[in-house]
């Protein structure tokens, strides 16, 4: 149970940064926020956050196995996110992953 509410306030974490820098980005440039686009984006940056964990992990689970080159790994799990959610920025994606790898060296207890 530990672990799933980990992973529950990670995604939420990463979702509430990726909304907050899209709309910060948006505003920056001109462009008109509303509330709904807003709850929108950050259903579906939470969703990209849930895919990006399993992503991470099937990747790890690949490389593991010797299915997929070490240095892979990261490309790898960004093209199918990508994939999976075009409509967000390779930027927030690539943020989506790096958190997501974080976290499942955080459960393992790897330490940077």
């Amino acid at each position: 149970m530990e672990q799933e509410t980990f992973w529950m306030a990670a995604s939420i974490v990463i979702a509430l940064a990726a909304a907050g820098a899209a709309m910060w980005r948006a505003w920056s440039v001109g462009e008109q926020v509303s509330l709904r686009s807003a709850a929108e984006r950050l259903t579906d940056l939470e969703r990209a956050a849930g895919a990006a964990r399993e992503l991470v992990l099937a990747a790890e689970q690949l490389y593991e196995t010797g299915r997929l080159p070490k240095d892979d790994r990261f490309e790898w799990a960004l093209t199918r996110l990508a994939e999976l959610h075009p409509a967000i920025d390779r930027d927030t994606l690539t943020w989506a992953i790096e958190a997501a790898v974080k976290g499942v060296k955080l459960l393992r207890g790897v330490r940077e």
